[in-house]
């Protein structure tokens, strides 16, 4: 009863969003709940494979109660794709621990490598985390050019997105200002 009521207030209430204005806006907040859905989707596989289902669903219902997850879901952060992608990348290397398939090492060398053009430092630290773990314990000169590989082909869209806005590659858009002088939003 409670949903229709609200369903019936919600219609009688509706105005047209005007896309020109809040368009840009509405498609990053569904973006981002988007992803933070799948972060609550990643948490519960993960914490299914280590512990067991009733872990995981507790853990999923913490990421969601208890983690600044669902305001990072409705506001334009990109905190949120840049948990996702470390959480992805512990998924995969997990995986890889547990099933000695190499497409999971790279897997998450390639999440880590996308989470630098997210939040560069988080990025550079889980990414060297990864390398530091994964080449004490593998030593072979073929498997860190075959990672070296996988890095740099992930951290391609951030080179070609630093290019034509920075004028280098190399650059890291937090430490470069894009203009001398405050910009007023309208």
């Amino acid at each position: 009863v409670s949903y229709i009521i609200l369903i019936a207030v919600n219609l009688y209430f509706y105005r047209p969003i005007y896309f020109p204005r809040w368009g840009e806006l509405l498609s990053i907040e569904l973006t981002n709940i988007l992803i933070s859905s799948f972060l609550i989707l990643l948490v519960y596989l993960l914490f299914r494979d280590i512990f067991s289902t009733r872990t995981a669903v507790f853990a999923s219902f913490f990421l969601v109660f208890a983690t600044p997850i669902p305001f990072y879901a409705i506001t334009l952060k990109h905190h949120a794709l840049s948990l996702f992608l470390t959480v992805l990348s512990f998924y995969f290397y997990h995986k890889y621990h547990t099933t000695k398939e190499n497409k999971f090492i790279y897997f998450a060398y390639a999440s880590a490598a996308l989470c630098v053009w997210t939040r560069t430092l988080d990025g550079a630290v889980l990414l060297a985390s990864l390398l530091i773990t994964d080449l004490i314990t593998e030593r072979r000169i073929k498997h860190a050019l075959t990672v070296s590989i996988v890095i740099i082909i992930a951290l391609l869209p951030f080179f070609v997105f630093n290019y034509p806005i920075l004028g280098y590659p190399f650059s890291i858009m937090e430490t470069v200002p894009l203009v001398d002088r405050p910009i007023d939003v309208q």
